[in-house]
């Protein structure tokens, strides 16, 4: 066989496999599939799908199974079934920095918890890994239950999902991967109800809705630049930013510091109620402000001069994308209490501090008028100025001082000493 009809059958071969639908497999070999071919096709990132364990749980003992400080996905399925796709820090971590950076970095970086933008910038991830996860098992009776699920909206902690989940039995993947070329090691576990409200499975033959998908719509590029960009502004400026008012710092001993009880006083300056600092999880001061109260509750005024004019539009109007959005303060646009409904999360209602009543003004009606300039300089020249009613003022009742001592009585002082009787100082030593 000659290299030229070599060619022309792997090209023959490769494009009756690029048509030919997924085969059947399994659901751990289908979310691992559809984890690296998403993540090569959409981001040209090079994943590794490793092991993946298969349960079905209970909504508790799935809450048990969540990674700490992961993106937590919640996703819709048919019939306002509801389920969860957890990422990893290290996971989400590099889908973010190969969006923004182009690469990901061989070093892993420290864990930090998820935000929203972290969740807009992968939600497209999700919504084509969980389609290809569903459109693999589409021959099987597992598309019942991993049927139709997309990606709904993030959460910044776990604690709510016990309310928000359906407390029933859930099926549970929870995928390793390698990911780049340094190997960095990360995780996604999905959890969907095992009752799933999916279809009747399909012939293997009919087409997949992956393959069926425009080539647009699985390549790096948005199929429309300015409404992606608008999405994405809508999605960062509606994030929910966790900001701390700082009132005072000071520095103590590590002994001081193990003496302290319940009920010991630590001093606060008064000039710190004027100069509270507003202060971004990076501890970057965004704002300062006066510290007051309102409805019964601690509140910052935010001082106007101080907010930083800098907002996340200039990051959006300007083409910035291999800058990471999340290392960029957001601006708060208002004042704001430091305790609201909403942890974490400061009110764009003013406050009012109140403050106390001002005493009323004394009574000057009893003094009498002084007349105009001219007038009081000439009263002031005559040397005989009028007397002043005081009325009842009680410094009006001074005693009488006539029976003061005439000074003439005193004793005459012929018997002082003379001072020449006082002793000779020639012993005292002489000062250099």
């Amino acid at each position: 066989m000659t290299e030229q009809a070599a060619n022309s059958t792997l090209k023959r071969i490769a494009v009756a496999n690029k048509a030919a639908p997924p085969l059947v497999t399994s659901p751990d070999g289908a979310l691992s599939d559809a984890c690296v071919r998403v993540s090569d096709k959409l981001l040209s990132l090079q994943v590794v799908g490793k092991a993946c364990q298969m349960s079905r749980v209970s909504l508790g003992e799935m809450l048990d199974m969540l990674p700490d400080k992961s993106l937590l996905a919640v996703i819709e399925g048919p019939g306002e079934t509801q389920g969860l796709l957890a990422l990893d820090p290290m996971l989400f971590s590099a889908l973010i920095e190969q969006q923004t950076r182009g690469a990901v970095n061989p070093v892993a970086p420290a864990a930090r918890r998820a935000t929203r933008t972290d969740a807009a910038l992968i939600s497209d991830w999700i919504d084509k890994v969980l389609a290809l996860f569903s459109d693999i098992l589409q021959a099987t009776n597992d598309v019942r239950w991993s049927f139709g699920y997309t990606y709904s909206t993030a959460l910044p902690d776990p604690r709510p999902l016990g309310l928000l989940l359906d407390d029933t039995t859930y099926v549970v993947l929870n995928q390793s991967l390698m990911i780049g070329t340094a190997g960095r090691e990360g995780s996604a576990l999905l959890a969907v109800i095992a009752d799933g409200r999916g279809p009747e499975p399909v012939a293997p033959e009919k087409q997949s809705v992956v393959d069926s998908t425009p080539a647009a719509s699985v390549t790096g590029a948005p199929a429309d630049p300015e409404k992606w960009r608008a999405d994405l502004g809508q999605a960062v400026t509606t994030a929910a930013v966790e900001l701390t008012a700082v009132l005072h710092r000071i520095s103590m001993s590590i002994s001081a510091i193990s003496k302290l009880e319940a009920g010991d006083t630590i001093s606060v300056p008064l000039s710190s109620v004027d100069a509270v600092r507003v202060e971004d999880f990076n501890g970057q001061v965004v704002a300062k402000g006066r510290l007051g109260q309102q409805n019964g509750m601690c509140a910052i005024r935010i001082n106007g001069d101080d907010v930083p004019k800098r907002t996340i539009d200039r990051y959006i109007a300007s083409d910035r994308s291999a800058d990471p959005i999340d290392n960029q303060p957001l601006t708060p646009t208002a004042a704001s209490p430091l305790q609201t409904t909403a942890p974490g999360i400061f009110d764009t209602t003013a406050p009012t501090v109140d403050l106390p009543d001002m005493p009323d003004p004394p009574d000057l009606s009893v003094l009498p008028g002084l007349g105009d300039e001219n007038e009081i300089d000439a009263l002031l020249a005559s040397g005989h100025a009028p007397d002043i009613d005081l009325g009842d003022d009680p410094g009006t009742d001074l005693p009488s001082l006539d029976d003061l001592p005439s000074l003439d009585e005193l004793p005459a002082m012929d018997d002082l000493p003379s001072l020449d009787e006082f002793p000779s100082l020639d012993d005292l030593p002489k000062i250099e």
